[in-house]
């Protein structure tokens, strides 16, 4: 929705922000995807979108693929803490990875067009090119899929709905991780942001003060754990965990 509000023009500026829209060239009308939902997964609400460029050209894709934070809010607060203060500096890396390594990564990722974060507030937003996966409408694996289309996209955890064998997906994540994890090594990936902050502060994160969670969601995290030691894998830690 607020992308939509703020339209052509604010997308024109976030472009040439990001070096992604020639200084000459503006976006004429933003189309907001409103057929296709994507629910999966809790880190960040993800949608469709359709641009139009004054001036289009090859390097140009028309249809577009956002990242954002959820609200702090209702039923998705939960997963907005969970993103920004539990999982943190993952949104920041993944923007940068983005924004610095696209032309440098041994393996295909779609096209950068836009990323922000603020450390303040932890607010976000990824723009990047749509992979246009060819049964974002439902898997029908009667389907022959024809050359050069994608199949998918796929849920985690829902291997089932694959069209082949899972561990030949698996294994080509793997290589292509390799490939990546390779190239690193040979100095082919530039990589200038060091290691992973160890402090919390670092984080902007106050150990000595409370995450603000609702005290029933942290008791209920609480007794999950405690059921796990003591009973689902009671195997695995010393007698004492069942009584104490």
């Amino acid at each position: 929705e607020g992308l939509a509000e703020m339209g052509p023009a604010w997308l024109t500026e976030a472009l040439h922000a990001a070096g992604t829209l020639a200084k000459e060239n503006w976006v004429t009308k933003v189309v907001i995807e409103k057929k296709i939902e994507i629910t999966d997964g809790n880190n960040a609400a993800k949608f469709l979108f359709e641009v139009k460029y004054a001036k289009h050209t090859p390097d140009l894709h028309t249809h577009l693929f956002a990242k954002v934070c959820y609200p702090y809010s209702d039923v998705t607060a939960s997963d907005r803490l969970s993103s920004s203060f539990y999982k943190q500096p993952m949104d920041f890396l993944e923007l940068n990875t983005y924004r610095c390594l696209e032309g440098s990564l041994p393996v295909n990722t779609p096209k950068f067009y836009y990323g922000d974060i603020s450390n303040e507030t932890s607010n976000w937003i990824l723009i990047i090119e749509r992979v246009m996966f060819c049964e974002i409408d439902g898997i029908d694996k009667s389907r022959i899929l024809a050359p050069f289309e994608v199949e998918g996209p796929y849920v985690k955890a829902k291997d089932w709905s694959m069209r082949g064998d899972s561990k030949e997906y698996y294994l080509l994540l793997v290589e292509q991780t390799a490939r990546i994890a390779g190239a690193y090594k040979q100095g082919k990936v530039p990589w200038n942001y060091g290691e992973p902050p160890t402090e919390a502060m670092e984080y902007g994160v106050n150990p000595a003060q409370p995450t603000g969670e609702k005290t029933s969601a942290c008791m209920a995290k609480m007794n999950q754990g405690l059921r796990f030691m003591s009973e689902t894998a009671a195997r695995l830690y010393p007698p004492y965990m069942k009584d104490s």
